[in-house]
């Protein structure tokens, strides 16, 4: 028996309502199928982080993109450092095509070489950098979280880049492959109900999203940690700091399946689950052994120190949020009337449908007090009998 089928899991129809408030009588599964108002938002977010990994994938098949790897090697130093200040009418920066980047034996390193040249005023070209990139899907290119870009990077010849603040919320919808897919969605859906049982469906969605973006800022913080120690500091590590390049890609949702893992271990600790499918333990003892191995890579640089340390940030944000869900009321109230279930929106409308309303009445009432009752068209009836039903 999976656990979103588990009693607990399901809501008894007496607790099933519909818009109005009123019992809807219906059935229905609490994880995959119909409930309430259409699928579950455990659903959806299956369905669009499955979807745009098919999409990229059959993308991917014709036009791989470019992502660039921070390696830059300057040819002409007197050339580079002056890029920007050059007039365009005198010459200008050409790109030439990408060319395979090979080892000292002449293997392929899966990486490619741009060099960028300046056109002269007689027509030459004048080489003075190239720019090392490898070869990924175009969604995970513009969606991929790395360190470099989500913050201000200063390049050696583009001057000040980044703050592609999209990114802290665009990789939690990428996936390596379809293993790496298949884990978290499987995630997803055994743990995800529990905890959009007891949050509803749109502080479900706040609450996935924020894990996602605080895996994001713990690894970007130990990752900007690292590469200051290594620049001062070089040949020192410190734990739990992550000496990795700027521009190393973090994707996936494993930080947000970790928050809601903990979430659902804080509403349902005692509930047994079966690691590997034959290891049966506490749901609660599961979330403390997915904590203790993140820690444990993150302190001893595992293979994945720098996933370790989103699935982390996502953790601690879930086993916090869960036991503070009111931190999620108003989040997308951010986006004002971008967002349809905003607080915020709602009360300016009926705000400024009171000014109005208001203003109307002023208008009525003087023109009773002018002309009297029967000067009085019928919505202007209807609007005073209105009024004074309130």
């Amino acid at each position: 028996m999976g656990i979103a089928d588990r009693d607990y899991a399901k809501v008894p129809d007496r607790d099933r309502f519909d818009g109005g408030g009123a019992p809807t009588g219906r059935r229905g599964p609490s994880g995959f199928g119909l409930r309430l108002r259409g699928l579950s938002m455990t659903t959806w977010l299956i369905i669009i982080t499955s979807a745009i990994f098919i999409i990229d994938r059959t993308i991917g098949v014709r036009h791989m993109a470019l992502a660039p790897t921070g390696d830059t090697l300057v040819l002409d130093p007197s050339v580079a450092n002056q890029e920007g200040l050059m007039p365009r009418t005198e010459g200008a920066v050409v790109q030439g095509q990408p060319v395979p980047i090979v080892d000292a034996k002449g293997n392929p390193t899966g990486e490619v070489a741009i060099t960028s040249a300046v056109r002269r005023t007689d027509g030459t070209y004048h080489p003075f950098r190239q720019d090392a990139f490898y070869l990924t899907f175009p969604i995970q290119r513009w969606l991929q979280f790395t360190t470099a870009q989500a913050l201000i990077y200063p390049s050696k010849t583009w001057g000040l880049v980044g703050f592609e603040f999209w990114r802290f919320f665009g990789y939690q919808f990428l996936h390596a492959d379809i293993m790496h897919l298949a884990f978290n969605m499987f995630g997803l859906y055994m743990f995800g109900p529990i905890v959009e049982e007891r949050l509803r469906r749109k502080r479900f969605l706040a609450f996935y999203l924020l894990c996602g973006l605080f895996g994001a800022l713990l690894y970007m913080l130990l990752n900007a940690g690292g590469i200051l120690l290594k620049t001062y500091a070089p040949g020192t590590w410190i734990p739990p700091f992550l000496p990795y390049s700027p521009f190393m890609p973090l994707i996936g949702a494993s930080a947000c399946v970790y928050g809601i893992i903990l979430a659902a271990a804080y509403l349902a600790p005692k509930e047994i689950v079966d690691l590997f499918g034959i290891i049966p333990m506490k749901l609660r003892t599961l979330a403390y052994i997915l904590l203790g191995m993140a820690v444990f890579a993150i302190v001893f640089r595992g293979s994945n120190a720098g996933g370790e340390a989103a699935h982390l940030g996502g953790a601690l944000a879930g086993a916090w949020l869960i036991r503070h869900p009111h931190q999620l009321h108003g989040v997308f109230d951010l986006l004002g009337r971008a967002d349809p279930w905003s607080s915020s929106r709602k009360a300016r409308s009926e705000k400024k449908g009171r000014m109005l309303d208001r203003a109307e009445l002023d208008r009525i009432l003087a023109k009773i007090s002018k002309e009297g009752m029967g000067s009085l068209t019928a919505r202007e009836r209807e609007l005073l009998r209105s009024e004074s039903e309130r």
